[in-house]
């Protein structure tokens, strides 16, 4: 089974569709079936994928690179939010079986062999149909496409008292957001409090540098390019996060972690509304409004002053992400595969 996934990532792209694209690729491996990651980006992603499960390549404007690779293709797997819709057509008509991750539902999908993805909360009852007659569609929270380390979790536990805070803003935080809510932190919360900020390897410098001088309290800890099973330990050693919006309001949902997220950017919305919508998450604003930030700082107290909002809000989100949605992605689309080429 010919199998590839195409996607987009690394530098100021970020690292969202290569970590739940890899989740893919992580469920593939484990039927046994060695998938190829195709990606347009940038070489930092060599710190988050094994050496030999990916290529950097153009398949987004290299028609021609773009054919030869995926030349007699079983499956192919797009989640990118520059590519074409044409390039998506031309792509499906080469491979037996197509499958898209369209969260953002840009694209008018109007080939028959294509299986159309979008986990975004409530997207089994928005979502319409815009695909070909025979066309099929995986939709909503059960179909959530996490890293490996977020498949089977715990139950969290909701301590009494706040004791640690962390911030992550992606792995390049786009805006340079986290010197300034790890501001909002130190004024809002007790010194026993643990503060934490993620550092992605996108980070620039001057943020990096800034981060580092608020570092040296004793209440501070930066955590420096983590993988996902150290996500996923941070995540378990946290009482409430600030985040931006995206895949990692997915992986908090998993973690029953109650968030407040910042809309850093547009393609955020969804999730970000969707996730409101649960209750697993507080919405602060967006990123270019002063008053987020006000809000930001009421939140924390509201969160850290209640364990019953705390425990509510995590178990809303635990509820709605069981960590499955890779391994039911993998089998759906190998049963189509199979189907089409009987």
């Amino acid at each position: 089974m010919k199998t590839f996934i195409l996607t987009e990532g690394g530098g100021k792209i970020g690292f969202g569709h290569i970590a739940r694209c890899f989740s893919l690729y992580q469920a593939f491996e484990e039927r046994q079936i060695p998938a190829q990651m195709l990606i347009y980006g940038y070489s930092d992603v060599a710190a988050i994928l094994p050496e030999n499960g990916y290529q950097l390549v153009d398949w987004i404007h290299d028609s021609v690179v773009r054919r030869k690779l995926l030349a007699g293709s079983d499956l192919v797997i797009i989640d990118s939010m520059i590519v074409s819709q044409e390039t998506v057509l031309n792509i499906a008509a080469q491979a037996r079986a197509v499958a898209c991750i369209d969260d953002a539902r840009r694209i008018t999908h109007k080939s028959d062999n294509t299986t159309i993805i979008d986990w975004t909360p409530f997207a089994e009852k928005e979502y319409a149909p815009i695909g070909g007659k025979n066309s099929d569609y995986l939709l909503g929270t059960k179909y959530i496409s996490l890293r490996k380390p977020f498949w089977d979790v715990p139950e969290r536990e909701i301590k009494e008292e706040v004791a640690s805070i962390l911030i992550t803003m992606g792995g390049g935080d786009l805006r340079g957001l986290s010197p300034r809510l790890l501001k909002i932190l130190q004024v809002e919360m007790p010194s026993g409090v643990r503060k934490q900020v993620v550092i992605g390897r996108g980070f620039d410098e001057s943020i990096v540098t800034q981060l580092l001088k608020m570092g040296r309290e004793d209440d501070v800890a930066l955590i420096f390019y983590p993988g996902a099973v150290e996500m996923a330990a941070a995540f378990g050693n946290a009482d409430i996060v600030v985040s931006g919006g995206g895949q990692t309001l997915y992986e908090l949902a998993r973690m029953g972690l109650p968030a407040i997220a910042i809309e850093v950017i547009d393609n955020q919305r969804l999730d970000i509304a969707g996730w409101h919508t649960v209750g697993s998450i507080d919405y602060a604003g967006k990123w270019n409004d002063e008053k987020t930030y006000d809000n930001v700082a009421s939140l924390i107290r509201r969160l850290g002053s209640s364990c019953q909002c705390r425990r509510e809000m995590g178990l809303k989100g635990s509820e709605s992400a069981d960590g499955q949605g890779a391994r039911r992605i993998v089998d759906h689309l190998i049963r189509k595969r199979n189907e089409i080429c009987i």
